[in-house]
């Protein structure tokens, strides 16, 4: 089995990352996920995509590499 990703995100006026049990096999399945959320959900300003094994809550920084970033 390759390497899995998941989608971080960070709510509103929140700076930890969250995220749900997804999991997915290829980068470009969790862009496509993320940018139907964006469509559909308002209650996020960042998203970050991360391998699976990231470890889940950490502190939302700066040096980061985001997908999205709304709070701009």
């Amino acid at each position: 089995m390759g390497m899995r990703y998941r989608a971080d995100i960070a709510a509103r006026g929140e700076n930890v990352w969250s995220n749900n049990a997804m999991e997915y096999e290829t980068m470009e399945e969790v862009k496509a996920w993320l940018d139907d959320l964006s469509l559909r959900w308002y209650g996020y300003d960042m998203s970050r995509i991360v391998s699976a094994d990231t470890p889940k809550n950490e502190q939302v920084l700066p040096e980061q590499k985001v997908y999205q970033n709304f709070r701009e």
